[in-house]
């Protein structure tokens, strides 16, 4: 196969993730990442070489876009690999991407999982949660009974973090090893993976919130 027809190659793509295989899966999900992506700007990574991509955050007219029935074709071409979704400046939910660095043990980010879920009980303003999969690890979406700042939100919830886990885990720090518990979605124009889009390494971005604990990694492998 020509090797511009490969998107990325990895463990779980040894021979590659194809243009294809990319561009079929998210024409069957097509109905699935317009509804997930109505009243929100997104952005495209767009792949420019095996392994390699650009992101795309406007449209010809440099204004943010989101995806509509309309557009779909033109904006999810090909080569795209995977689409994120803008947070709000009023948001009615928290992300939290628990991020964890290569090497770190499946069990031990599922129990880091498990934790924070525990962590996100001592809020009464927290309704309800996802956990979602994400290239490294999960994001953890809590939904709230009221919308808030962004960026407040990242704030309180820094501190509260920090507070609750001490030096267990790192919280919204890019450096060091181990579990990050990063809140950078959290920001002016931040983003995290679109659910039913692919994560940056071609693994479905999935809700897992009932099967945490025994999910298999690899049965989110685009066939």
């Amino acid at each position: 196969m020509p090797s511009g027809d490969i998107l990325l190659t990895n463990e779980y793509y040894p021979k590659g993730l194809t243009q294809e295989q990319s561009h079929n899966y998210y024409f069957k999900n097509a109905s699935k990442l317009i509804k997930g992506a109505v009243h929100k700007q997104i952005l495209t990574f767009i792949s420019t070489a095996p392994n390699k991509y650009v992101i795309k955050r406007n449209d010809i007219d440099g204004k943010p876009f989101t995806l509509t029935t309309d557009n779909f074709e033109r904006i999810v071409h090909p080569r795209v690999i995977s689409v994120s979704v803008e947070m709000k400046n009023m948001t009615d939910y928290w992300c939290l991407d628990i991020d964890a660095k290569h090497g770190v043990p499946e069990k031990a980010i599922k129990i880091c999982v498990e934790e924070v879920l525990e962590f996100l009980k001592e809020f009464s303003e927290v309704i309800s949660h996802k956990v979602i999969l994400s290239s490294s690890a999960y994001h953890i979406y809590a939904y709230l009974d009221n919308k808030q700042s962004v960026t407040s939100a990242k704030m309180y919830l820094k501190k509260q973090l920090r507070g609750y886990f001490g030096n267990q885990y790192r919280i919204d720090s890019k450096t060091g090893s181990g579990i990050n518990i990063d809140l950078s979605p959290m920001s002016n124009r931040g983003s995290h993976t679109l659910l039913h889009a692919l994560n940056l390494n071609g693994l479905r971005c999935m809700d897992v919130t009932d099967n945490v604990e025994k999910f298999n990694r690899r049965r989110a492998i685009v066939r």
